[in-house]
């Protein structure tokens, strides 16, 4: 039931390091924002059912 989210792999050459194979932080934040957008685009938005905790303190360890 996993959700696809389909983006275009093409990316600018600076977004790739020496390697050919790791995103540089101009790559990252270039994959970022394509995975943003499809977040808020029809119909994969409604399908997402996406539950934001008002605090995540449950997963930091105990400091008892």
């Amino acid at each position: 039931n996993a959700t696809l989210i389909e983006i275009n792999h093409v990316m600018p050459a600076t977004a790739w390091q020496v390697d050919g194979i790791h995103l540089t932080a101009l790559g990252q934040a270039e994959l970022a924002q394509r995975i943003f957008r499809n977040f808020h685009r029809p119909p994969l938005a409604p399908r997402l059912g996406l539950e934001i905790p008002a605090s995540n303190a449950e997963l930091a360890p105990s400091l008892d």
